[in-house]
């Protein structure tokens, strides 16, 4: 939503109108968590630590949302690259120091503190005059811009904040349900296979957004870029997956020791996973392009709901590698309903533009 106002001003608006939004969700769900702390007994296991940290990490991540979209209406490519880096790097350095240390929820302390130095970046990066001139902002313009892009806040922004919070969420349920030890498997297999094909798939990402809203103002088909754009990133992902399925075991205890063979077992388990959102998440953002935001929140919702119901089932079942492999096939099956309803979107564009000729 950041990106289409034309002028700055209602552009920052709208950063002060979102950031409000995010903040207030989060602080109710905080509330909310501390209210089912107290009187349900199932979340007895659940320490106060990890209610505490999983909202602020959603303040984080809204705050750092923030900064993609403001940078990305720049065409600041540079500076959201870097920004990655920096969560990937900061999470991983903080968290391997407090798991060593032994320290209780360390990983998940990393996980924030890896949102928390991203977003002084951004902080840094949005100059003191952007600052300033947020703070101006009065709350009547706030306002009129949200109600002037009102689709927006109500479509897109529950999409992005279920779409941050679902990989955050597991996170802390596998925390909560299974140990830090087992959330250390996790966090080492997820890392080895997600961040090289983060730095790639966000880039991709970002220039395919660019292009396609390009294609879309211009009245032109965006049928060849969204198929090139698959099949290039599944050409790319297809070797090191497959090889990540076949011989996880063999090389994350070759590289890590024999003590993280289940972090192998964990990786054979996501990487068909991992192939399959690297391939997705680059062109999700085309729906926004097409005018097509509305169903983005259901779709998200359902990949959230795969999330934490694979997990749930394994664990009142098989245990851990179970709930990992149900997560792995539900959320699977979500993003596979995300692209053919994203397909069924741009078959609905290409008739309109062929209809209006």
């Amino acid at each position: 939503m950041i990106i289409h106002p034309e002028l700055k001003d209602d552009a920052i608006a709208l950063m002060k109108g979102v950031w409000f939004i995010s903040n207030s969700s989060s602080l109710l769900l905080l509330l909310t968590g501390l209210v089912l702390k107290i009187f349900t007994p199932w979340l007895n296991s659940v320490t106060l630590t990890l209610i505490i940290l999983f909202p602020l990490t959603l303040v984080l991540n809204n705050l750092i949302l923030i900064g993609d979209y403001w940078f990305l209406r720049l065409q600041g490519y540079k500076t959201l690259s870097f920004s990655k880096i920096t969560r990937s790097s900061s999470t991983a350095i903080t968290q391997i120091g407090l798991f060593y240390s032994m320290l209780q929820s360390g990983l998940v302390l990393g996980l924030v503190a890896g949102r928390f130095f991203t977003f002084l970046y951004y902080l840094k990066s949005f100059g003191k005059n952007l600052i300033i001139s947020f703070s101006k902002i009065k709350t009547q313009k706030v306002l009129n811009q949200m109600k002037k892009y009102k689709a927006q806040p109500i479509q897109v922004l529950p999409s992005s904040l279920l779409s941050m919070g679902s990989t955050e969420l597991v996170v802390f349920l596998l925390a909560a349900l299974f140990g830090d030890i087992s959330l250390g498997f996790y966090a080492l297999a997820y890392r080895v296979l997600s961040v090289p094909s983060a730095f790639l798939g966000s880039s991709v990402g970002e220039v395919f957004y660019q292009k396609a809203n390009e294609l879309i103002q211009n009245k032109l088909s965006v049928n060849t870029l969204l198929y090139k754009t698959w099949l290039g990133l599944a050409c790319v992902s297809i070797i090191p997956s497959i090889l990540l399925f076949l011989f996880g075991e063999n090389i994350l205890s070759f590289v890590f020791g024999t003590e993280w063979i289940t972090a192998g077992t964990v990786a054979e388990l996501l990487a068909p996973l991992i192939f399959v959102n690297f391939i997705s998440a680059p062109t999700g953002k085309l729906l926004m392009a097409l005018g097509e935001q509305k169903v983005m929140p259901a779709l998200s919702f359902c990949i959230v709901i795969s999330r934490v119901s694979g997990l749930m089932i394994g664990y009142f079942s098989s245990g851990f590698l179970m709930g990992i492999l149900l997560m792995v096939v539900f959320h699977i099956a979500s993003l596979l309903l995300y692209n053919i309803v994203l397909v069924f979107k741009v078959r609905k564009y290409q008739k309109q533009l062929t209809d209006s000729l």
